[in-house]
């Protein structure tokens, strides 16, 4: 959606905006805009744009009923104007945002089309990278930049985890269980974290080098940052992986005939990850792989034990040597 976000980021640039700034007075500049209350029939409707691409201003409807929030009204607002000036757009637009999940028709690909153009007209990628540098920590900057783009907690969250340059994921709460998770990038851990306490998820994340909380729209979400992690000084222990994680597996209570699944579980893991992770460097695959047992309830007492990093280094050196010999005699 890259062309998408571009149409939005030349509006910006055409008027010299950014946030926080007047987006009525912008969409009036290019529309006719009105609010007013949608009959019952159609009032899961949040807006409605008549004439896109004729000659006369198009007029843009916003559904002005009193249970849309105010910054919902703000964000229809935002995304009628995307089907305005997405070229490919023309005649009328009736939105609403639960079809935007239709992804087998046109219309469900204009609608989603317009939300990318909303969110990067609210929250221009550019400024939310420099409010990110600018910033002392996670929590103020994503608060202060949701306060000032004045937009829901959705597509703030979004877009924030699509520009951040680090590994982080934000759990949102809802009754002290974790209930939605935004994350930057595949590189870190979100399985099984769904459905947790919140104590439940500090405690099944133990690769993060930092964590907090912050609050949007009156709901507490909790944070976790996550560096590179080093591997540990191996050149004194003088035991294999095998013999690490056997005597992990003998202090943690894994019994005889639970043994064989549970070391071909934990191998399991670091194999399907090394495979993705193993043209890395050893620090950052080992951070990779630490952070794949992350959230996994199961191996929870095993990968937190006191030598699990070294049982990871070792595996990590045999299957990088054994990888390396096998592209020499190839």
């Amino acid at each position: 959606m890259q062309e998408i976000e571009k149409f939005a980021r030349l509006l910006l640039k055409r008027h010299n905006l950014e946030p926080p700034y007047d987006l009525l007075s912008l969409a009036q500049y290019y529309a006719n805009v009105n609010f007013i209350q949608f009959p019952s029939e159609v009032g899961q409707v949040d807006g409605v744009t008549l004439g896109i691409g004729e000659q006369s201003r198009p007029t843009i409807l916003i559904n002005s009923s009193s249970n849309k929030p105010e910054k919902r009204k703000r964000f229809t607002l935002a995304h009628e104007l995307g089907h305005i000036f997405i070229p490919w757009h023309t005649g009328r637009s009736i939105s609403n945002f639960k079809t935007a999940t239709d992804t087998n028709s046109e219309y469900g690909l204009m609608e989603r089309e317009a939300n990318y153009f909303a969110a990067e007209l609210l929250l221009p990628s550019t400024w939310v990278a420099k409010k990110y540098q600018e910033s002392e920590c996670f929590a103020s900057f994503v608060e202060d930049i949701h306060h000032a783009a004045q937009t829901t907690a959705k597509p703030t969250l979004i877009k924030v985890h699509s520009v951040v340059n680090i590994p982080i994921i934000s759990c949102e709460m809802r009754f002290g269980f974790i209930e939605k998770i935004y994350r930057s990038s595949d590189k870190v851990p979100t399985r099984e974290l769904e459905g947790k306490t919140e104590e439940e998820v500090d405690s099944l994340v133990k690769t993060s080098s930092h964590r907090g909380l912050f609050s949007l729209d009156g709901r507490p979400y909790k944070y976790f940052e996550f560096c590179t992690l080093r591997c540990p000084d191996i050149r004194e222990d003088l035991r294999s992986w095998r013999e690490i994680l056997d005597f992990i597996l003998n202090e943690v209570g894994i019994s005889e005939s639970e043994r064989t699944l549970k070391i071909q579980s934990v191998n399991g893991v670091l194999g399907a990850k090394f495979n993705d992770v193993q043209h890395l460097a050893y620090d950052q695959a080992f951070s990779e792989i630490m952070r794949a047992y992350d959230g996994l309830s199961h191996h929870h007492n095993v990968a937190s034990h006191r030598l699990f990093p070294q049982y990871v280094t070792k595996r990590i050196y045999e299957l990088k040597e054994r990888r390396s010999s096998k592209k020499k005699a190839s």
